[in-house]
């Protein structure tokens, strides 16, 4: 009788561990399988036939593409640096975002800024750096130009970038 009390647990515990090992190389936990159909999806994206290749050149092009009706950017005409922010018009109304401490980038670009709905990185062909309170001379009044602005800590929209149309950057 002492015999069984030792040797059923000790079967009963093996045939447990057993039993998990069984279930553990046979069904895979669904957070592996989760994980597998992300690479499953990563590695599509990887293929090298000629479709694929498009659908990711198509990808890039939306990437270098930034619409103007987002919040964060904005185009108009410029107007004037006044107590660190830069105003602008569109249209009959004026508008002010701040600027930034000390730098501001200036992008030349080959694209008509007109009636831009959308700014193409792709049409840069200069940037220069310039403070910001240099910009009064840099920029012409009335001038069109393309601004790129986040917000910062306090929630206010600063311009970090300012597109123009080449002849600035000469």
């Amino acid at each position: 009788m002492n015999y069984f009390k030792v040797v059923v647990p000790i079967f009963l515990v093996a045939l447990a561990l057993l039993t998990g090992f069984y279930f553990f190389r046979t069904k895979q936990p669904n957070w592996v399988e989760q994980n597998q159909d992300q690479v499953r999806t990563i590695d599509q994206g990887l293929k090298t036939e000629d479709s694929d290749i498009a659908q990711t050149d198509n990808a890039k092009e939306e990437l270098d593409i930034v619409q103007i009706d987002d919040s964060k950017v904005a185009s108009g005409a410029f107007v004037a640096v006044q107590s660190g922010k830069i105003i602008y018009k569109k249209g009959t109304a004026s508008y002010a975002l701040g600027l930034p401490e000390g730098q501001v980038a200036i992008m030349c670009t080959t694209q008509t800024l007109e009636s831009v709905t959308a700014l193409d990185f792709n049409k840069v062909v200069k940037v220069k750096v310039t403070q910001n309170d240099e910009l009064s001379s840099v920029l012409a009044e009335d001038q069109l130009m393309v601004l790129l602005s986040e917000f910062n800590e306090s929630g206010a929209l600063i311009v970090h970038t300012i597109a123009v149309e080449p002849t600035t950057c000469d």
